[in-house]
């Protein structure tokens, strides 16, 4: 891990190896008890430093189990499988996984969400789950309830939380804290997951996109600051909707908030993102999809039973290979910008397959620089390639995903 308490504690240790081997050459011969007394705190310091180290690089695992789930299999239980290999996922798939989704987003500014009196009163035990992640506190967009029109739209009512509110709830749902106490325990104990309109959690919504360049996959690097899945990929896009896409997408940068039907409102959205690690401009892209050389498809939106029941909306877009000098896969500033979940890097890859180790590692075939990388991926990558896999083929997505 390569950011801020790890190396912190692993430049501590090897500082104090140093003081050691200082104080036992200059000191020993007339300072033997001082040099006794010093020589056992710094040993003491090491093993806690040590200790600590060890607890910092199993952060994610302390904050969000990947199995063991006490919910009805029948309803959340599904398997992805890939190269031979099976893994369990978990979720409950909200939308129809058969069809492309639309949805008519009803918004309203005014309505904030507010964690519960308990979870503010430990504020200081929870937000210390991240201690070796980057955070940031900003607005964002929480799904309120879900409902169907009678077109066969999901009408989605949104309002707003907070970023801090998703750290203290749906990013660490198995974090023990006061003992072996637990948020999942307290909130989501049954078989069954709570329905979004009396779900007592943060809830903002996530937007992941799987983008494919001819027969490969673009994979986004994380650094170790991430405050899920460190050093891992996941999605070609995977962010959180704040409010400031909101203004710029459903508002128009004004203060109005109209209906929104279809899922226009994430497009507009998605493509800014993608803007940020292409050369594409507004027209390119609107040119691109009027010559077929550019795919957009929505596929569904689930709730991850890993993040106590966190909406996630899932997308493909296809890119033709005569346009992938447009991506750009390295900048220096990636290696050291600080945002929730920075990318460091990109990479293009042939394929995909799931390893032996059954806990979410794949390896990356054909991925530039080495020929293959094995990283971790994120629970709601193999989710996105689940819901491509249910609906029929669609243009510009690779054989190979069908194929498993």
């Amino acid at each position: 891990m390569s950011n801020r308490p790890i190396l912190k504690r692993v430049i501590e240790i090897v500082v104090s190896l140093v003081a050691i081997a200082v104080l036992l050459v200059i000191f020993w011969d007339f300072w033997t008890e001082i040099v006794g007394i010093v020589l056992g705190y710094v040993v003491a310091r090491i093993g806690v430093n040590i200790l600590f180290t060890a607890k910092l690089l199993h952060e994610d695992g302390d904050k969000i189990s990947d199995h063991d789930f006490n919910y009805d299999e029948d309803t959340y239980k599904r398997v992805y499988e890939n190269g031979g290999v099976k893994m369990d996922m978990w979720f409950e798939s909200v939308t129809d996984p058969t069809k492309e989704a639309t949805y008519e987003i009803v918004d309203d500014p005014n309505r904030d969400f507010h964690v519960d009196t308990f979870i503010q009163s430990h504020f200081t035990q929870l937000i210390g789950a991240h201690e070796a992640s980057y955070v940031e506190n900003k607005n964002m967009i929480r799904l309120d309830d879900c409902t169907t029109s009678g077109e066969g739209r999901y009408v989605l009512k949104t309002g707003r939380t907070v970023f801090y509110n998703d750290l203290l709830t749906n990013r660490m749902m198995d974090y023990k804290f006061c003992g072996d106490i637990t948020l999942r325990a307290l909130y989501e104990p049954g078989k069954y997951l709570t329905p979004l309109a009396e779900s007592r959690l943060s809830n903002h919504i996530g937007i992941n996109v799987l983008i494919f360049c001819g027969d490969q996959i673009l994979f986004p690097c994380r650094g170790g600051a991430a405050t899920q899945t460190k050093n891992g990929v996941t999605s070609g896009v995977a962010i959180g909707l704040s409010e400031s896409d909101v203004i710029k997408a459903i508002c128009g940068g004004g203060n109005h908030h109209p209906t929104i039907e279809s899922h226009d409102v994430f497009e507009t959205v998605i493509f800014d993102k993608v803007q940020s690690f292409t050369t594409f401009t507004d027209e390119e892209i609107h040119r691109y999809k009027a010559e077929g050389r550019i795919h957009f498809y929505s596929l569904g939106f689930c709730r991850l039973i890993s993040n106590g029941g966190k909406p996630q909306f899932y997308y493909a877009l296809c890119v033709d290979e005569s346009l992938k000098e447009k991506f750009v896969l390295q900048k220096p500033e990636w290696t050291k910008q600080k945002a929730v979940d920075a990318v460091r890097y990109y990479t293009f890859a042939d394929g995909i397959r799931l390893t032996k180790k059954g806990d979410g590692h794949i390896e990356l075939l054909g991925a530039k620089p080495k020929g293959k990388m094995i990283k971790k991926a994120e629970p709601s990558f193999f989710v996105n390639m689940w819901y491509l896999q249910q609906q029929l083929p669609k243009e510009g997505v690779p054989s190979w995903v069908y194929q498993g």
